[in-house]
């Protein structure tokens, strides 16, 4: 992974720096202090399958779709 990281760094060096500053402000301290206790009560079922599975029993709902995060990059 690190040799896709490099290559996109070299191809569009100022998009990564962009997404890196973006990254620092959603995940900061700032952001941290303001929805990490959000975040920790959530954290379960976003990472158990056990706690994700019984969430969506309760919601009913059946399916969920699982894409990459927005913030990846691919060389195009």
């Amino acid at each position: 992974m690190r040799g896709l990281h490099a290559e996109v760094e070299r191809r569009v060096p100022d998009e990564v720096q962009a997404a890196a500053d973006l990254e620092l402000k959603r995940n900061g301290l700032a952001s941290l202090q303001a929805s990490g206790r959000m975040i920790g009560e959530r954290f379960p079922r976003l990472t158990d399958v056990r706690a994700r599975l019984e969430a969506m029993d309760a919601q009913g709902v059946d399916r969920q779709v699982v894409c990459a995060s927005p913030n990846h990059f691919t060389p195009g």
